[in-house]
């Protein structure tokens, strides 16, 4: 069967094309198609959290595409980022230049492994990298290290200026360590960081007053309504060597901090600041600071008896039973020196019995040798005769390789010590629980710092 053929009515006149290479026609169609790309955001972030993510190459792989920037940055909304900003004298650098030193961000949080250093040589690019970092993390742990920073207060205000421009960042917690006068420096970025500043950590090098301006310090970490936590530790070692009068510029710098804790109502505060005398520097201060604070739960002191530092007395001060009593935690860090102190005893048991029931004392004994099975003994019986628990950290050096052995051999041996008969020993992963009669001791070794 014949018939005719049906012409099209839209469109009867041909036209004669030029064909196109089939890539060139799938790059135009990618590039004119690249904004309704959808990507999936589950499928980026499981990619991210699976990879070693580094911020530098991120920020040119943002550059794909919107989609995928938008993608990787919902991702970053979850992690909380900790920035180290570390600032030294560069060995190459022009001192008399405006920029004399190398800074080194380190970068961690991204992934569990991730770890970031970029270095950089001028406040140029200092300053856009942190506005690349706030613009993109809103939950920052903020780090600043430096022992030879000669314009500190240059670099808070790079800090300060990145966050006026980035008003999404927030950064809770605040970690300085370096020499006094560079930490008053950072003033202006305590100030700035106010509304939010949850805890700030504070590691002095030299504790050297410095008059007018450590007042004026403190009465800014004051203006910090939301703290909760606050650390304030010392180097004695290098304030003995190199520091004229360190007792008497001590002292100063305890003053000032006691009136900013009279007013601050912190729930958690470090310290290893002593006061008084030469021959009779005590942590007593520390009960006139909080005396009027009901929210205070946890104190963690540091005591050295190799330096005369110690504890004291607490419960002989006026209003020591009562902020003791308020607490839910208290740890002391000491030595295994303290065994041989015949007022040590007494006093840690004079601490228990003014505890709540429901507080423990943690005691972390630093850099134990071969007289473990005392020291075990000693906090196993205080914790009979005072009834409260105890949680006992035994720490060794990193080279005592035979430490381990030799904290179970003891540990072992108590069973068989006339007094301890009926102990009973119960593991709960790294820690051993102990009960003999009214004592309840939990105990672990382990090598490393404190």
């Amino acid at each position: 069967m014949t018939g005719k053929r049906k012409s099209s009515s839209r469109n009867p006149k041909t036209t004669k094309k030029r064909n196109t290479p089939q890539q060139t026609k799938s790059v135009e169609k990618s590039a004119k198609n690249e904004e309704k790309v959808q990507l999936d955001y589950l499928v980026v972030e499981k990619i991210a959290s699976l990879t070693e993510l580094k911020f530098a190459p991120d920020l040119f792989q943002e550059l794909v595409s919107s989609t995928f920037a938008k993608a990787l940055r919902s991702f970053y909304l979850e992690k909380k980022l900790t920035l180290s900003i570390d600032i030294s004298y560069s060995e190459d650098a022009n001192l008399d230049s405006e920029w004399p030193h190398i800074t080194v961000l380190s970068i961690s949080g991204l992934s569990r492994q991730s770890k970031e250093e970029i270095k950089m040589d001028d406040d140029e690019n200092l300053n856009k990298a942190i506005e690349h970092i706030f613009a993109r993390f809103p939950q920052i742990h903020l780090k600043i290290e430096g022992m030879d920073v000669v314009d500190s207060e240059e670099v808070a205000c790079i800090i300060s200026d990145a966050l006026n421009i980035t008003r999404n960042v927030t950064i809770k917690t605040l970690e300085i360590t370096s020499f006094y006068s560079v930490i008053i420096d950072c003033q202006r970025l305590i100030k700035k960081l106010s509304r939010n500043l949850q805890v700030l950590n504070l590691y002095i090098s030299d504790p050297v007053d410095q008059g007018q301006s450590s007042k004026k310090f403190w009465q800014t970490v004051n203006s910090c309504t939301k703290l909760a936590k606050l650390s304030v530790v010392t180097d004695y070692t290098l304030m003995m060597e190199e520091t004229e009068e360190p007792f008497e510029a001590e002292n100063l710098l305890v003053m000032h901090i006691t009136n900013c804790l009279k007013q601050l109502k912190i729930k958690h505060f470090r310290t290893n600041l002593q006061n008084g005398e030469e021959e009779e520097r005590t942590m007593e201060w520390l009960i006139s600071a909080f005396a009027k604070n009901e929210n205070l739960r946890e104190l963690d002191v540091d005591t050295y008896f190799e330096s005369g530092c110690y504890l004291g007395d607490l419960m002989n001060v006026e209003d020591g039973p009562l902020v003791l009593s308020r607490l839910e935690s208290l740890k002391i860090r000491s030595s295994s020196f303290d065994k041989h102190r015949t007022d040590w005893i007494p006093i840690v048991e004079k601490i228990l019995t003014a505890l709540s029931s429901r507080a423990i004392l943690k005691i972390s004994v630093q850099y134990c040798k071969k007289d473990v099975g005392d020291i075990l003994q000693m906090y196993l019986k205080i914790s009979h005769r005072t009834a409260r628990r105890i949680k006992l950290r035994l720490l060794f050096w990193k080279k005592d390789a035979g430490a381990i052995a030799t904290f179970e051999t003891a540990l072992h041996q108590l069973s068989s010590v006339k007094e301890f008969r009926g102990l009973k020993t119960i593991s709960y992963g790294k820690w051993t629980r102990l009960f003999y009669g009214s004592a309840n001791l939990m105990v672990k070794a382990h090598h490393g710092s404190m």
